[in-house]
């Protein structure tokens, strides 16, 4: 059973994380190259486990952004779960899916306290991931503000606090954590048969796009984390807990737009290496 207390902070040792940058370029550039040309998948000739899983397993149960249970609950410094909380829910739909339970709650508080959850302040450049937003953390970071006496004041010279999202590179250190494979150098996907492959054996592959193109809506500037489990019709299906039903389908060219849309092409890894 995954413990993800044992989850590393974001910030790690200069060499490191130049190497984890590296990793994921390098994931980016390989995974582009293998989506040039791509056709839709033969749905009569394929299996797609977890689609029979999920849509067919009445025990299956997605927690869903909308419920009130948790929707409300603050996401780090800004904004609710519900409208930002992408990142903890596909991670628990992720371990779910790999058979693992873990509550929505203790993994948006894993997920923020140890630092990959991003925001900043309006006017200014930096990326904060400090839980929250506090006035004495605010001046120990901003020491310019020493002579407004007023926190308030100072506050309107920072400008509002803006969500950024939640960090990528927390998918990895889970995915690494429960699977035993090396961070960010096997936890990466690098190319369209490795997605393939992942799904043909059941196991699932959280994506990083654009919600706004897949859902025919205007793009949007954030990624949108999700988990695709497979194709059905010519269409790629999600468990996505954004969507009422905890599940959707969508179009495969609208999926392939959305996945690369601004070269953003990112998916995981989570099939150990026994498979």
């Amino acid at each position: 059973m995954i413990d993800i207390t044992k989850v590393r902070r974001i910030e790690v040792p200069k060499d490191q994380h130049l190497a984890r940058q590296v990793c994921y370029k390098n994931a980016n550039l390989s995974l582009l190259e293998s989506l040039n040309g791509i056709t839709v998948p033969d749905v009569e000739a394929e299996h797609w486990p977890l689609i029979e899983f999920v849509l067919c397993n009445s025990k299956y149960e997605i927690p869903l952004a909308s419920d009130r249970r948790w929707a409300e609950k603050q996401f780090g410094a800004v904004n609710t779960l519900q409208n930002s909380g992408c990142l903890p829910f596909t991670a628990v739909n992720m371990l779910a899916l790999l058979g693992e339970q873990v509550d929505i709650l203790q993994m948006t508080d894993i997920v923020v306290k140890q630092g990959y959850r991003y925001w900043k302040y309006a006017n200014r450049p930096e990326r904060l991931n400090w839980p929250e937003a506090t006035p004495s953390r605010m001046r120990k970071q901003f020491t310019f503000l020493d002579t407004v006496q007023d926190d308030d004041e100072a506050l309107k010279i920072l400008g509002p606090i803006q969500g950024i999202g939640g960090h990528a590179y927390f998918l990895d250190e889970i995915i690494s954590l429960l699977t035993g494979l090396e961070v960010y150098s096997e936890t990466q996907i690098k190319s369209w048969i490795q997605i393939l492959n992942n799904l043909r054996n059941g196991y699932p592959v959280p994506l990083r796009l654009n919600k706004g193109v897949l859902t025919g809506e205007k793009a949007s500037d954030e990624g949108h984390y999700t988990n695709l489990i497979g194709f059905v019709d010519d269409s790629a299906v999600f468990v996505d807990s954004s969507f009422p039903n905890g599940n959707i389908s969508v179009p495969f060219e609208r999926f392939i737009e959305a996945f690369v849309y601004k070269n953003g092409a990112r998916a995981w890894n989570t099939m150990p290496h026994a498979k």
